[in-house]
């Protein structure tokens, strides 16, 4: 959906730039998962809720620095980490 818009605007005449940190949801028996950035990078990590209430995120950091987030039910949560991620890239 980025990729789209940011290409459209481009043609369009408005220089776009595509945020190339991955992103995925899906929802799962109930479960709204949602997963962004590179995990692999990431030094430390820290939960928020309770992983078997399935309701609760895991924010990957590198320098104190959000790198990835995974979240079950947690959507304005994970815009919001998803946006200091995507900071993080700059």
């Amino acid at each position: 959906m980025e990729q789209g818009a940011a290409a459209a605007k481009t043609i369009a005449g408005e220089l776009t730039p595509y945020p190339r940190l991955p992103w995925s949801w899906s929802d799962q028996h109930g479960v709204t998962i949602q997963v962004c950035g590179r995990p692999e990078l990431a030094t430390e990590h820290e939960v928020h809720g309770d992983p078997a209430s399935r309701d609760a995120s895991v924010v990957f950091r590198r320098r104190g620095k959000v790198v990835a987030v995974v979240a079950m039910n947690r959507p304005a949560e994970f815009r919001a980490l998803r946006q200091l991620a995507l900071a993080a890239m700059d």
